[in-house]
């Protein structure tokens, strides 16, 4: 009996061991859930501006500051409702509950659906957004959930995948198109949570016709995933840029730095 009892213990504490060993990491919206999210974005910005005494005596006549320092906090607060699954499709009501991003006011409401792992949303209610603000919101929200695609399998410690996602980064009336890699590595696994290390680089893939920039642009995070509720519960990013650019008699030098943090509680859906 002794050696029978141990011999199940033995092969209980292989098996956690095993399992702990490993995490299906597939991020994705399960129905009938509510999902509180807790978000927190501080943004530093310095934009210098160099050149001829005359170009920059233009400047300030402009009113244009040299250098230029933004400092801005965004915390937002939103609960994302999943309702039944309907074929491959889930209804999804997101709602800001709390927020100090003006053009997303608290009590804004967005509707859509999930469709085969993919957001589609395809309305919105706001008291502060007019019907174009309405439409670039609903385009700027689905495409940031869309962004990354996570792999559906199974990863190991020490293991990681990479995730291209290419972007426009607005300057002026133009636009850079660059690309952002992300890479995912699994560090740890403890009580069924995932711990993943992030890295990203930003690649500039064109650069603008009579423009010289030049743009280095890194950033770290961390990300616990919950591998029971396939969604993560903590994540953390910190974004450092430098850029340069020439533009006739004036050269720009612009520093940012950006980091983020969001959490989740995720429970079954109360109504």
């Amino acid at each position: 009996m002794k050696k029978l009892l141990l011999s199940v213990i033995a092969t209980v504490a292989i098996s956690i061991c095993k399992a702990q060993n490993e995490i299906n990491f597939n991020i994705s919206y399960l129905p009938n859930q509510e999902y509180i999210v807790s978000q927190e974005q501080n943004l530093e910005n310095i934009i210098k501006y160099s050149g001829t005494e005359e170009a920059l005596q233009g400047l300030k006549d402009k009113g244009v500051e040299n250098p230029k320092v933004t400092v801005n906090t965004v915390q937002l607060q939103s609960v994302l409702k999943t309702g039944n699954l309907k074929g491959s499709q889930i209804p999804i009501e997101l709602e800001f509950i709390e927020s100090s991003d003006p053009n997303l006011s608290a009590g804004t409401k967005i509707y859509g659906n999930v469709i085969d792992g993919k957001i589609k949303y395809d309305s919105i209610s706001s008291r502060t957004l007019n019907e174009e603000g309405k439409k670039e919101a609903l385009s700027v929200m689905e495409s940031l959930l869309n962004q990354t695609e996570f792999p559906d399998n199974k990863f190991k410690i020490g293991e990681r995948f990479t995730q291209n996602s290419p972007i426009s980064l607005p300057i002026g009336n133009l636009a850079l198109d660059m690309d952002l890699d992300t890479t995912y590595t699994l560090t740890d696994i403890k009580d069924g949570i995932g711990y993943f290390d992030i890295d990203q680089v930003y690649i500039v893939k064109s650069n603008i016709e009579d423009y010289k920039i030049n743009i280095q642009g890194t950033g770290n995070g961390k990300m616990e995933y919950d591998n029971e509720k396939q969604f993560y519960r903590k994540s953390l990013m910190n974004l450092e840029m430098d850029m340069s650019m020439n533009i006739g008699d004036i050269n720009i030098e612009m520093k940012l730095k950006q980091k983020s943090s969001q959490s989740v509680e995720i429970k079954k859906r109360s109504n």
